[in-house]
């Protein structure tokens, strides 16, 4: 085992105590000795154990003191009663959206254990307030929250305590009124995810700042930052080993989503945030503000994201998936190895979007173990249908055996990842404009005057006015993506389901 109980941290008696995400049953005789043994993991893990710095030991013995039944969950947590109580606390709060209070309410109604419900935190209860981040909606602030979160329980009370003053974020959505839907799905996203320890940011709920009437959630404060942040920072001194920590946490939190069948849509280094676990680095996948079911997805052509990131079927207007969320695993698996931001030194615009369809992707440096190019260049594979599965288990594999060769050893550890980056190079998630990706505006200069829509599937034709002044202009960019050399059967699954409709073209000039 990995930790050793002391003689002085607990009484004579039975207890449980939670340690990497298993239960142990520990017996502490009288002359001081200490029997542990493994009981079976629980199926649902009321713990995030990341939030817990110095796990306490629990008494298996002691009862609820409201309903006098024995505790039957090593946090000396009663569902029945803390649920009996939310529900009459009910009427005593608000955030001043129904919706809102219902998801709330919601939580609390179904409530497991000390982090697997939302609360309505009034804002006066937080100081300190500091500006952190501005992101693609609104900003992120920190704050301490002087009552904090109700993890404790006080054996002498025989009640739960707030922890007191705690550090957090604060994830501010700009006209949250405007908004609202969207800020709905992510709390409602959040609160899915929220009891497990699964590499996804905890959220303790929501509060409204007075001044802006914004609404805003109250996350656990990352005291490393982003991935982004931390890869600025690090990356001369990071090893093989923490890299691969990284990647196979991410990759954990990513198969966690889709477990339950949702995709992310938004997924880059900015998103991910960086904590500190047992001494070790622990990544967690945040802004769920688009996270959806995949019954929910639907293929309208809105883009929102950063395009560096974006899966070259999305940028077509085919609708995001699971298998764009892995496409955009590969571009981290490439930023985490070189510390770089991809394609920084040119404009992320229309050509960028035509490149990528091409098959751009990021330069990878020599000195790349084969397993880990190999992983990289399937995530991104142009094909779908022929991207990387089951990564976690992958990354987890590639680790064990890169570990003794390259433990200590960096690719690229002396390059500069502070250099200047394209004054057009956008690394903040936003909207794309779809008419930036159909009709003339997404061709070459010398376009003759007829267009393809990407997203339609169908040709575009100027006015006969324009194809007059066209004529004899020769055409010289074809995007590869509808070549005649290029094959799109991949377009079409396997069992015949469509991923999105694809057409050749046999004759240019006949458009």
């Amino acid at each position: 085992m990995d930790f050793k109980l002391q003689k002085d941290e607990c009484l004579t008696g039975k207890y449980w105590i939670y340690r990497n995400s298993r239960i142990w049953g520990v017996e502490v005789l009288s002359n001081g000795t200490i029997f542990v043994k493994p009981i079976e993991p629980i199926g649902r893990c009321v713990f995030s154990s990341c939030l817990y710095k110095n796990t306490p030991v629990y008494n298996s013995s002691i009862s609820c003191p409201q309903c006098k039944k024995k505790f039957q969950s090593p946090d000396n947590w009663c569902s029945n009663c803390e649920i009996k109580n939310f529900k009459s606390n009910f009427g005593n709060w608000t955030s001043g959206n129904q919706m809102l209070d219902q998801i709330i309410q919601r939580s609390q109604s179904d409530v497991k254990g000390p982090l697997d419900y939302l609360e309505w935190i009034p804002f006066t209860e937080f100081d300190d307030v500091k500006f952190v981040a501005k992101g693609g909606f609104g900003c992120v602030e920190s704050a301490i929250w002087n009552l904090g979160p109700r993890w404790t329980y006080d054996p002498s009370s025989r009640k739960r305590k707030r922890n007191g003053p705690y550090k957090v974020a604060l994830k501010i959505v700009n006209d949250s009124h405007q908004y609202l839907q969207e800020f709905l799905n992510e709390v409602q996203a959040h609160y899915i995810c929220t009891s497990e320890d699964n590499h996804l940011p905890h959220c303790f709920g929501i509060t409204q700042n007075p001044k802006s009437k914004n609404y805003v959630m109250v996350l656990e404060y990352a005291h490393h930052g982003s991935l982004r942040n931390y890869l600025d920072k690090n990356i001369n001194t990071i090893s093989w080993d923490d890299r691969l920590v990284l990647l196979e946490g991410i990759a954990e939190g990513l198969e966690y989503i889709h477990k339950k069948d949702h995709v992310h849509q938004d997924f880059h280094s900015g998103n991910i945030l960086i904590y500190q676990k047992d001494g070790k680095l622990y990544p967690a996948i945040g802004d769920l503000g688009l996270c959806r079911p995949l019954s929910e997805i639907n293929d309208e052509g809105k883009i929102y994201g950063i395009m560096s990131y974006i899966a070259p079927e999305v940028i077509r207007g085919l609708g995001s998936t699971k298998e764009a969320d892995i496409y955009s695993f590969g571009i981290i698996m490439w930023e985490i190895l070189t510390g770089e931001r991809p394609y920084k030194d040119q404009p992320h615009d229309i050509h960028l979007a035509f490149k990528i369809l091409d098959g751009l992707r990021p330069t990878i440096p020599e000195g790349t173990p084969d397993d880990y190019r190999n992983l990289m260049q399937q995530c991104w594979h142009k094909n779908p249908l022929d991207r990387a599965k089951g990564i976690k288990y992958r990354i987890t594999k590639l680790r064990d055996s890169l570990n003794l060769d390259l433990k200590g050893s960096v690719c690229n550890n002396d390059k500069d990842s502070s250099s200047s980056s394209h004054p057009e190079a956008y690394y903040t998630s936003r909207h794309l404009s779809l008419d930036g990706l159909r009709g003339e505006s997404c061709q070459h200069p010398e376009w003759p005057g007829k267009g393809w829509d990407l997203l339609k599937k169908e040709p575009i034709i100027r006015d006969d006015q324009e194809m007059q002044e066209a004529q004899g202009t020769q055409y010289k960019y074809v995007s590869l993506e509808y070549d005649l050399s290029l094959d799109i059967d991949f377009l079409v699954k396997d069992n015949g389901n469509f991923l999105g409709k694809a057409y050749k073209i046999d004759d240019f000039s006949s458009l």
